[in-house]
């Protein structure tokens, strides 16, 4: 049997475009469903155990998300005006957990929501190493880093526009 270009649905109802009919078994379509797509981050596949490089698609996928999270957060503070926020991802690339994080100054916020974005706005994203949580050092250390993450937002010192109002 081939593997199907495509799945769509939930295991119970999982179905390739040259499905069968609802006479297949139960196992025949626990097989399919668990033959779905393959989980490549921007296209990209790192076989298990192998070092995942620097992929810039990835970056500027996740640079969205922060960018929305924090003026829906400025929001939360400010309904009027912009306000500094922070903003965090954790990402998960098979066994590989990253944490982005990124500050943006109400200035930048701002800039984003003009016309003319000024060419000397800047905006700074850290992020830590993958992270393998197969290795038990690793998995020690995302584990420090999410603990220290919400240790943080719980501090009243992350610029997070809920948690500022909630903490303040």
């Amino acid at each position: 049997m081939t593997r199907p270009a495509h799945v769509e649905g939930t295991a119970s109802n999982a179905r390739t475009p040259d499905s069968q009919s609802s006479s297949e078994s139960n196992e025949d379509k626990d097989e399919e469903f668990t033959r779905a797509k393959r989980r490549d981050a921007a296209g990209i596949h790192v076989k298990s155990g192998e070092q995942e490089g620097y992929c810039a698609s990835v970056l500027g996928q996740e640079v969205p998300e922060l960018l929305g999270q924090v003026m829906e957060q400025s929001k939360e503070v400010s309904p009027n005006a912009w306000v500094d926020q922070e903003g965090f991802v954790v990402s998960v690339h098979g066994t590989k957990l990253k944490i982005t994080a990124a500050h943006f100054p109400a200035e930048y916020l701002s800039s984003v929501n003009s016309k003319v974005m000024p060419m000397s706005q800047v905006l700074w994203v850290r992020r830590t190493a993958p992270l393998d949580l197969r290795d038990v050092d690793d998995k020690v250390e995302a584990l420090r880093w999410m603990i220290g993450l919400v240790a943080y937002m719980y501090s009243g010192e992350a610029e997070i526009g809920l948690l500022q109002k909630i903490l303040s």
